[in-house]
């Protein structure tokens, strides 16, 4: 959480500014011990969040920002008989142009048990390079734009990931706060009351405006989750 700057919430379909994932960001500054020992131990860790297998992995996904991400599939749960995984996409926010270059920050591979707490990847990103949806000479390094994004899926929908105690949200809440420009459901380039969302952060959600097929736990339409 010490690497953890900004982020927002699962903000779903009935939400202003719908997101089918939450977010953490990072210090763009995090990666900068790692460009020069290229010890993985300097970057952040990526731990799994309970017991579980690996149903797939991805080490060079191209997104249409230009970002080619890498990350897995986590099978945790089931859901009505279907597998509910989470999804843990690493975002880094620039193309090292090398398909095999992110297999470094991988450590499982599909079909591994893992543990809960068990390091299953670490978080890449770079603050020299520009970042991948650069458009103009004003461009921000990657490292500023690199983050997770993760939701759970089952039955064929992503739900939110309200599956973390209250330790841990009142901690996240806490570092997306100190910067707080994507911890809103605001609209790009609106102003707006967002109390709500707010509301439901500070009371340990992970999930905003759900749908009823977004809700993991019930089927019905829920405000925070």
């Amino acid at each position: 959480m010490d690497d953890v700057v900004d982020g927002h919430l699962f903000r779903g379909e009935n939400a202003a500014k719908p997101h089918k994932g939450g977010h953490i960001y990072f210090a763009p500054n995090t990666f900068d011990a790692y460009a020069s020992s290229g010890s993985l131990s300097d970057l952040p860790a990526v731990y799994a969040v309970a017991d579980g297998v690996v149903g797939n992995v991805s080490t060079y996904f191209a997104q249409s920002t230009g970002n080619y991400r890498y990350g897995l599939l986590l099978d945790i749960a089931t859901l009505n008989g279907d597998t509910v995984n989470l999804n843990y996409s690493i975002e880094p926010f620039l193309d090292p142009d090398d398909e095999d270059f992110y297999k470094t920050f991988l450590l499982v591979e599909q079909g591994d048990a893992v543990s809960k707490g068990d390091v299953i990847a670490y978080m890449y990103s770079l603050s020299t390079s520009s970042s991948a949806n650069c458009t103009g000479e004003d461009c921000s390094p990657s490292s500023q734009n690199a983050h997770i994004h993760f939701e759970l899926n089952g039955g064929g929908n992503k739900m939110s990931p309200s599956i973390f105690d209250s330790t841990v949200m009142g901690a996240l809440h806490m570092v997306m706060e100190i910067v707080g420009d994507r911890h809103n459901d605001c609209t790009t380039g609106t102003s707006c009351d967002d109390l709500d969302y707010q509301a439901c952060g500070q009371s340990g959600g992970m999930g905003f405006q759900l749908s009823a097929e977004e809700n993991p736990f019930a089927d019905a339409a829920v405000e925070c989750l």
